[in-house]
């Protein structure tokens, strides 16, 4: 059997109630991260039931993927969103089209019925992900 010194038993108690306190904060500020996100994303879309839209305006634009369903997302509030590059050209009431298994995003403006922007869907941390939640 190992027998430890006074102060090696110490620093063996010190260490491990810092990497316990360490991981309980780590877990503590990415729940609290989450939230925030969600929130963000709650505030600034609304998600659209997919019966509701009609897909043939934006597919007789460009070829959509018909092998899934996207979450379909209205923007509320395009100024919180124009941070990102993909939004620069948003306005409120712009419709999202994600297609997590295509990994595609398309930007689509109902009024004008035109597509604005569309590129690859980039899961960072569920940042676009999270709004089919």
């Amino acid at each position: 059997m190992v027998y430890m010194k006074k102060e090696q038993k110490i620093i063996l108690i010190i260490g491990l109630v810092l990497i316990i306190v360490g991981a309980i904060s780590m877990v503590y500020f990415l729940i609290q991260n989450r939230k925030l996100k969600k929130a963000l994303i709650e505030t600034n879309f609304n998600q659209i039931n997919p019966k509701e839209f009609s897909f043939d305006e934006v597919s007789n634009l460009t070829k959509l993927p018909t092998d899934e369903q996207p979450t379909i997302v209205r923007i509320k509030d395009a100024e919180k969103a124009k941070e990102q590059s993909f939004f620069k050209k948003a306005k409120d009431g712009d419709i999202i089209l994600l297609y997590k298994k295509a990994k595609l995003a398309v930007l689509y403006d109902p009024i004008k019925k035109e597509i604005i922007e569309s590129g690859p869907l980039i899961e960072a941390s569920s940042s676009a992900e999270g709004t089919s939640d």
